[in-house]
């Protein structure tokens, strides 16, 4: 009775006895280049591929960050600062605090700061020259060297589109594009996919992909769904009618929520449970203790009774 007693108990806790959770504290700096950034917020995205939570944090005054996360080893976390892309880093269960400085290009959106233009020269020429013009009339180049053309190059700082039909491979780093409209290949693992740039203004631009549209805002950016695989896509900035976008691999999209493996554990704890229930039931009526029915006969039986036929 004492161990039938035991396995229930045994039976009915087992299904809710896991390893000792553990956490991973993430803490460092948030920079630009080497530059200490403030103000920010940060987002941990936390997968395994079937399971995702997220954590919240902020940057402090002095640009520090810290974020805890509690997850399992097999866990990838994505970190976002102000929601675009940085890195992903695996997670450890053998480390409780982990020094991790969240860097991005001095070059982007959060952290560019464009140049100043150059003053009017004395006549009132865009460029400060004698004659207010790039042309320094003596066919050299803006660096200084004559390619012998007569003319000069490209005013430093002038955009190129980038050419139709030109492929931004995001499997190893990010890629950028600049562009007023126009068709172009996502490459991601050596899958391909065609998308379309249009609608470009100072204030947003659209990207048609994988019969999806997406608007992104200037100094933003939106996540683009290619087969649960998620790509960021950052409008960095403007300048004479282009866009200056931005691709970044962000991973694999998780498929479902948490709330499914609590199901699954909820479940397999009721099996379990329910198996003790049948073997304890069985146990019992194996040890009941057994009665011999008084009969009829057996009721007429008696001292007094006479010799049965």
């Amino acid at each position: 009775m004492k161990r039938g007693i035991l396995l229930l108990v045994v039976l009915f806790i087992l299904p809710f006895v896991n390893a000792v959770p553990t956490f991973n504290l993430f803490n460092g700096d948030v920079l630009c280049g080497s530059s200490v950034q403030t103000g920010y917020s940060i987002t941990a995205n936390v997968t395994n591929g079937t399971d995702v939570f997220g954590v919240n944090g902020g940057v402090s005054g002095a640009g520090e960050y810290a974020v805890v996360v509690g997850a399992a080893n097999g866990y990838n976390v994505s970190f976002y600062v102000n929601g675009v892309f940085v890195e992903i880093v695996e997670y450890n269960e053998s480390l409780i605090e982990v020094n991790n400085d969240l860097v991005l290009e001095s070059s982007h959106g959060l952290c560019y700061v464009a140049p100043p233009t150059d003053p009017p020269g004395p006549t009132g020429g865009p460029t400060g020259g004698p004659s207010g013009s790039n042309d320094d009339d003596d066919d050299d180049d803006d660096d200084g060297t004559d390619d012998g053309t007569g003319d000069d190059d490209v005013v430093v700082g002038t955009w190129e589109p980038t050419m139709d039909g030109s492929e931004v491979n995001v499997t190893e780093e990010s890629r950028e594009i600049i562009s007023n409209g126009g068709e172009y290949v996502l490459v991601i693992d050596e899958s391909s996919y065609d998308f379309s740039i249009y609608a470009v203004s100072s204030e947003s631009a659209k990207i048609w992909i994988n019969d999806a549209e997406y608007v992104i805002p200037v100094d933003s950016n939106v996540e683009l769904d290619i087969n649960g695989r998620i790509v960021l896509a950052s409008y960095l900035e403007t300048q004479d009618g282009l866009a200056r976008l931005s691709f970044q691999d962000a991973g694999v999209r998780a498929t479902a929520s948490s709330g499914v493996m609590t199901i699954i554990y909820i479940i397999i704890g009721i099996i379990i449970i329910g198996v003790g229930i049948f073997f304890l039931i069985r146990k019992l009526s194996v040890d009941k203790p057994k009665f011999n029915k008084i009969g009829k006969e057996d009721s007429d039986s008696g001292l007094l009774s006479g010799p049965k036929n």
